[in-house]
C-alpha cells in the first residue's frame, strides 16, 4: 500500500511540475522535494519487506550490482512471507487476524 500511494503522489507531483516553470536542472522542484522526503520512509519499508521474508536489512544493498541485483530484490519484495514467527518477530498477517496472539508472543 505504501508504494501504491508513493506512486499516486510521484504521479501528481509530476503533473504539477510539467506545468509549473521552475525546474532544478530538468526536474521539477516539487518532485525533487518529495523524492527527498520520500527517501527514507522507502528505506524503511524495503527493509521492513525484507523481514516479513525473513532476511537482513543489510539485504537492501543487493540493489547495487547492476541488473542481477535489481531483479533479485525484486523477487524478494514480491515473494510471500515467512508464514508464521520468524527471526524478526510474527508475521504481521497473522497479528492483524488474531490481535490477542501478540499478547503470547514471549519476544515482547
Amino acid at each position: 500500500m505504501f508504494y501504491l500511494f508513493t506512486l499516486i503522489f510521484a504521479i501528481v507531483i509530476f503533473l504539477i511540475d510539467f506545468f509549473t516553470p521552475i525546474k532544478v536542472g530538468q526536474y521539477g522542484i516539487l518532485g525533487v522535494l518529495y523524492a527527498v522526503i520520500i527517501l527514507i520512509p522507502s528505506i524503511s519499508a524495503v527493509v521492513r519487506r525484507l523481514h516479513d521474508v525473513n532476511k537482513s536489512g543489510w539485504m537492501f544493498f543487493i540493489n547495487l550490482i547492476p541488473i542481477v541485483g535489481g531483479i533479485w530484490l525484486f523477487i524478494l519484495m514480491v515473494t510471500d512471507g515467512t508464514s508464521g514467527d520468524n527471526e524478526y518477530g510474527p508475521n504481521p498477517k497473522l497479528i492483524n487476524q488474531n490481535p490477542d496472539s501478540i499478547v503470547n508472543n514471549t519476544n515482547i
